[in-house]
């Protein structure tokens, strides 16, 4: 309930586009949390966040400040070099 409070009141007064998600792993991991818990935080246990806000703190600020395009698994299909193997593509 502390963490959410905090969260709850950085994006109040900075907001979430300029909040970041990080890990501290492998420190961070391994007294309290797995890594999938640390992110489940935000995208589970954050419900004052809205689903857009969550982006942002999840990954969207980080790709506007390296100025990256942001990755979705759904349309981006597989790497580069990742098939099934046929067309000289490795197969993983």
């Amino acid at each position: 309930m502390q963490g959410q409070r905090h969260l709850e009141r950085l994006v109040r007064e900075v907001g979430a586009h300029k909040l970041m998600w990080g890990s501290d792993s492998p420190y961070g991991m391994t007294a309290w949390c797995t890594y999938k818990q640390s992110l489940d935080f935000i995208r589970v246990h954050c419900g004052f966040l809205s689903g857009h806000e969550k982006d942002l703190i999840l990954g969207g600020n980080m790709c506007e400040l390296f100025g990256i395009e942001p990755y979705c698994e759904a349309e981006a299909g597989p790497p580069a070099g990742v098939g099934n193997g046929a067309g000289g593509e490795a197969k993983l």
